[in-house]
């Protein structure tokens, strides 16, 4: 008997399809076999599985759901695709795993509702059952952090600094809180280990500090300080207690008020406002590296550092690849990154922070980067967000860098109600704009200018 496998965030539990069921339905309405509720991204009738009459395949077929049935990696729209032990079935925020192994290890459950709360977590089966690779995509290595046999932080020796405790790991970095000697301050020390950095990588990584250190703006938190060693780059910045944008989103998981989030983003705008004056972009703005300064609004940090992260730490790509969740289409693609694609992570980070979820979600890195690559961002009915609100997200995100705002003043201007709606014929590239309203006549047509009419004539 073939059965799906889920997880509750318990313990992993299994739904059998009875082989007398000719087609099993899963989606959000009670006629379904399996019902998920509390998850907008899933359909009334979503997707279907059934067993091949031609074969002994079972077979996974999307009914046209608006944000499509995921297999693995291949997002299915109104689509068909047979099954193999092992695969996973992506329904809105729920991923099931499919195996049609008699003897089954997990927990059988006779519920047909299931009351999705959040993306689960990825499933782990049994060592003697075949599974398909899901590996992510990220190809930075994680770098473990360091601890002694009694469990204590074992820090790394910068001179200068008296490391107090750690803050924070990720895949590549570790940041420390620090005391400077010299000037006598408490500061945050961002270290990035590898096994060897060559003399041009680290010549690279100073001329980069030394370009944000330059910068001057209450919202973007600036280099302090900066040095490398053979096997490790440092850089100190002023510490931020108040937290970031990652730790503030748990606390609203309906979202923030329109007019506080607004203020945010505004924020950040000005900032990216200022630093593009000297040419730089950031490569990977996410709420994690966007922290609260003393005024409690938000500053951005580590720009400029996606370069050489890049160059070090990714050498199978070209450019930097960041999180999915905020990568913008040409990111994913491995293409040249400027400061339009900060657009597009900034539109991210707008949403999710007006309505508590991300634009996008799929429980595979791959995906999710199909998402961002084909599908409209939707938002929420049951969220009130303001029209002008909407046209500036849906211009931040928009699939290719061409059609996004043409300058950062232009977005600082739009959320100051000086610039025209995002969907304005005005504000779009002329390969975009369409004249499918404008009927053939014999006589030539007159479009309204500012301030003459132009004359557009038609071949007969």
């Amino acid at each position: 008997m073939p059965y799906l496998v889920y997880d509750n965030t318990i313990s992993n539990r299994s739904i059998p399809i009875a082989d007398e069921i000719l087609e099993f339905y899963l989606g959000r309405s009670m006629e379904n076999d399996v019902r998920l509720r509390e998850d907008s991204s899933v359909s009334r009738k979503h997707c279907m599985i059934f067993k091949d009459p031609n074969g002994s395949d079972y077979v996974v077929r999307d009914l046209g759901s608006s944000n499509g049935t995921y297999l693995n990696d291949l997002c299915l729209q109104a689509q068909q695709c047979p099954m193999r032990d092992g695969d996973v079935i992506g329904v809105g925020d729920m991923h099931f795993t499919f195996y049609s192994y008699q003897d089954n290890p997990y927990e059988l459950v006779d519920t047909t509702t299931i009351y999705v709360k959040k993306a689960v977590p990825d499933l782990s089966p049994p060592d003697e059952y075949p599974f398909k690779d899901t590996t992510n995509l990220e190809p930075i290595t994680p770098v473990a952090l360091a601890s002694s046999e009694q469990g204590e932080d074992i820090f790394p020796e910068v001179e200068g600094f008296e490391f107090l405790r750690l803050l924070g790991g990720g895949n590549y970095s570790t940041t420390y809180l620090v005391f400077q000697t010299g000037l006598k301050r408490t500061v945050a020390l961002k270290t990035f280990h590898t096994d060897f950095i060559t003399e041009e990588q680290q010549r690279f990584f100073l001329q980069q500090v030394s370009n944000v250190g330059k910068l001057n703006h209450s919202n973007i938190l600036g280099f302090i300080d900066a040095g490398v060693t053979a096997n490790l780059c440092y850089v100190a910045m002023q510490y931020a207690p108040q937290g970031t944008l990652a730790t503030l989103m748990p606390q609203f998981p309906d979202g923030i008020a329109e007019k506080d989030v607004t203020n945010y983003i505004l924020s950040i705008s000005e900032a990216m406002v200022y630093a593009s004056g000297f040419g730089l972009f950031h490569g990977d703005i996410t709420p994690s590296n966007i922290f609260f300064n003393e005024n409690s609004m938000p500053a951005v940090a580590d720009l400029g550092l996606a370069p050489w992260v890049s160059n070090v730490f990714q050498t199978n790509r070209a450019y930097f690849f960041g999180s999915t969740q905020y990568m913008p289409p040409e990111q994913t693609l491995d293409q040249q990154l400027d400061w339009t694609s900060d657009q597009y992570a900034l539109g991210a980070i707008y949403y999710e922070l007006l309505t508590g979820a991300p634009p996008f979600s799929a429980p595979s890195a791959y995906a999710l980067i199909e998402k961002h690559l084909r599908e409209k961002i939707r938002f929420p009915s049951g969220k009130s967000i303001s029209g002008k609100t909407k046209n500036i997200i849906t211009k931040l995100m928009a699939k290719t860098p061409e059609e996004r705002f043409l300058t950062w003043e232009a977005v600082v201007d739009a959320i100051n109600h000086k610039a025209l709606p995002a969907g304005s014929r005005r504000n779009m590239p002329p390969q975009k704009k369409k004249l499918s309203k404008l009927k053939k006549r014999k006589t030539a047509i007159k479009i309204s200018a500012k301030k003459s009419p132009l004359v557009l004539k038609l071949k007969k």
